[in-house]
């Protein structure tokens, strides 16, 4: 077992994957001067979330640390709570060995104290390099504050070798209104990286901003959908932190991509282009926005367009953008990780937003069919082939089905996907081959039997099965 040393009078240990944790003496308040901690050893990660929280605001508290058995411990305070709208609409997530709970009340009010649950999540990574990190989900909220550290409203500074990150859950068509009342970390060494999405699904290739330094005045920032929020701190000068309070807000602006053959990726080589439109809502003619293209591999460089073409109808205004290689570009293909786009409406209000598109997988712009052992099929009773395509981007996928001659269409399930890239540093792979599998046909025969698998264009590559020959058309 793992030891709790310090000052925790009462100290209980928990083995199991989830859990409840009361305060002493649950079903009445609280005991004066209380003191107590529990260590939740089951390493790896951890959800806790608060089904009840009602304590003396400012005077007791609850300490939660990551991966430290010593109450003592301040640099490994992860969140300091001790106001129920600090928990309200929050889950705290923790990677470590250990999570410590610590409980400590003052000698004067005690009040009904607190219910929390605990869960052992799947391990979760954040959009950047660094170790363990707690985080907050924020959820449902309308309104809130977050604070870099646990000491922020005591005037300490962050500790050093921090990393911890927040993620606010809101839908696409809400605007988060971020404001900054305090900002002070260690220019170019600590930094505050805001990322488009929640936790667990949030790329590197998605970040909006990376904040380092001063802050002096109070700074908006808009956004729409969700937001993940990481800081790091080095282990040389600390500083104040931040300060920043959000609003989720539903508004009647809305901002929708539309994919038309959308291949993610274009190339000077192959003449391939990759366009998509904007429809903004309300209609305005002062509309602004620009778009920066990431490509899917974090070390290469972005390109920014603008749109092509302005349609102004009586409730929207569409934008059309045109993604085309750049003369300087070496690589052949060119594949899109990001679309962030930045846009102004000519209201106050709804000027400076930032917008992350949710790219669609791609289907592949060729590919071949190959069959597996079909002398084995009787046996196995499975139809087996691959599709494989060649020079493809990684968000490439193949969809495939099997046609029969009444009409049925059976999607097929994908057994395997094998993508081999062409060096390291390389943003696309030579060769993408997956393994497919349907059952044969209700009547055993394959008679009339064809596989189609899907192009980028909306065709697809056909492959006709019979019970004697194996003929490859593409219909």
């Amino acid at each position: 077992f793992e030891h709790i040393s310090g000052p925790c009078t009462n100290q209980v240990r928990l083995e199991k994957f989830s859990g409840i944790i009361d305060h002493p003496g649950a079903g009445k308040n609280y005991s004066a001067d209380s003191d107590v901690c529990w260590l939740i050893e089951i390493e790896g990660s951890v959800a806790i979330r608060f089904t009840k929280f009602d304590l003396e605001n400012n005077y007791d508290w609850i300490k939660i640390y990551e991966d430290t058995t010593l109450p003592e411990s301040e640099s490994k305070v992860r969140f300091h709570l001790n106001k129920v709208e600090q928990v309200a609409n929050s889950e705290f997530w923790l990677t470590g060995r250990v999570v410590l709970i610590r409980f400590k009340s003052d000698t004067s009010v005690q009040k009904t104290g607190f219910r929390l649950k605990y869960r052992k999540i799947p391990f979760y990574t954040l959009p950047v390099a660094g170790g363990p990190s707690a985080v907050e989900i924020i959820s449902g909220a309308s309104a809130g504050v977050v604070h870099s550290h646990a000491g922020f409203e005591k005037g300490k500074n962050y500790s050093h070798n921090v990393q911890q990150a927040w993620s606010i859950r809101a839908q696409p068509s809400q605007l988060i209104r971020v404001t900054f009342t305090t900002f002070n970390t260690e220019k170019n060494f600590d930094f505050l990286r805001i990322f488009s999405g929640a936790l667990p699904n949030v790329q590197s290739s998605e970040m909006y901003a990376n904040l380092s330094g001063n802050i002096a005045k109070p700074t908006d920032y808009n956004f729409f959908g969700s937001l993940t929020f990481v800081f790091s701190s080095d282990r040389s000068n600390d500083g104040k932190g931040f300060r920043f309070m959000y609003q989720i807000l539903q508004t009647d602006n809305s901002l929708q991509p539309v994919f038309h053959n959308w291949t993610g990726s274009f190339s000077k080589e192959l003449g391939r282009t990759a366009d998509f439109s904007l429809i903004a809502k309300p209609a305005d003619s002062a509309l602004k926005a620009r778009c920066s293209v990431r490509k899917e591999c974090a070390n290469l460089s972005e390109t920014f367009v603008t749109p092509s073409e302005y349609r102004y109808l009586a409730n929207e205004t569409r934008l059309k953008f045109q993604l085309r290689p750049r003369k300087s570009d070496p690589d052949s293909l060119y594949c899109v990780g990001a679309v962030l786009c930045h846009v102004s409406w000519k209201s106050e209000a709804y000027r400076n937003i930032e917008y992350s598109l949710d790219l669609p997988k791609p289907d592949p712009t060729s590919l071949s069919i190959h069959l597996v052992r079909p002398d084995l099929w009787t046996q196995t009773g499975l139809i087996e082939f691959f599709a494989v395509s060649e020079s493809v981007c990684p968000k490439v996928r193949h969809r495939c089905e099997l046609r029969t001659e009444d009409g049925r269409i059976v999607e097929a399930r994908i057994l395997q996907v094998t993508a081999s890239p062409t060096k390291p540093a390389s943003c696309h792979i030579s060769s993408l081959k997956t393994l497919f599998a349907t059952p044969i046909p209700g009547n055993g025969s394959f008679d009339a039997t064809t596989i189609a698998c899907r192009l980028n264009d909306g065709n697809f590559i056909k492959y006709r099965v019979t019970s004697k020959t194996f003929t490859e058309s593409s219909e």
